[in-house]
């Protein structure tokens, strides 16, 4: 069996695929670290279709299509500020921090600093805590205080990528392993200090959990001037 249809098989016991994009699935098949990394949509539809024709995966299997909304044109914003909408702090630790949509204010970013083009869909938080301050994200920690960048229409993480998470009104920043043997989905703290995993059932409406993909940290170690 092809590798790439291997993991279809291990995906599809934890994610209902039906829901997914191709887009989504290549990029969750993908092997390295790179966020941007993913298999060629096509090549995912190919070898879905080969698992539902040889009676491994059943029909309704297959994604639904999605009308792909035109984007604007970036030619615009190219010489200008990126305003990211700063919609609260995320807890690195227990969740104690009200999680809420409402904007505090906005971080303005080149977009030749931005790593995401999606600039309509990104927020920004201020992560607190230290729960999370061994993680790396594109070759930066998560330190109490510093912002992180969160793309909100990537709500079906990779394995092993940073998210934000809502639970009990609040939000956390933790990163998510799925355990294909297992079958359950484990969100884990990466700190000097002992955090204890939260552990997920891929049958929990876990979906709604995820508010996004952490994509980068921006470091606010400049001291304010009185």
């Amino acid at each position: 069996m092809h590798p790439i249809q291997q993991k279809l098989l291990q995906l599809s016991k934890i994610r209902d695929l039906s829901k997914l994009s191709y887009r989504e699935i290549g990029r969750q098949l993908a092997d390295d670290g790179d966020v941007n990394a993913r298999v060629h949509p096509q090549n995912a539809k190919y070898h879905l279709e080969q698992l539902i024709a040889d009676g491994l995966l059943d029909e309704s299997s297959r994604p639904v299509r999605k009308i792909e909304q035109v984007k604007n044109s970036l030619e615009s914003v190219v010489m200008s500020l990126i305003r990211i909408p700063i919609v609260g702090s995320a807890n690195c630790g227990p969740a104690t921090i009200f999680a809420n949509d409402k904007i505090e204010g906005y971080l303005e970013v080149s977009p030749i600093l931005l790593k995401s083009k999606n600039y309509q869909d990104l927020f920004a938080l201020r992560a607190s805590g230290d729960s999370m301050n061994r993680a790396v994200i594109m070759s930066k920690n998560i330190d109490d205080g510093d912002f992180v960048v969160v793309d909100q229409s990537r709500k079906t993480p990779r394995d092993g990528e940073c998210v934000v998470v809502i639970r009990d009104n609040a939000a956390n920043i933790k990163r998510i392993y799925f355990d294909h043997e297992e079958e359950i989905i484990v969100l884990r703290s990466e700190s000097t200090r002992d955090y204890s995993p939260i552990y997920v059932s891929p049958n929990d409406e876990w979906d709604g959990l995820i508010s996004g993909t952490v994509i980068q940290v921006i470091k606010d170690r400049v001291p304010m001037r009185a």
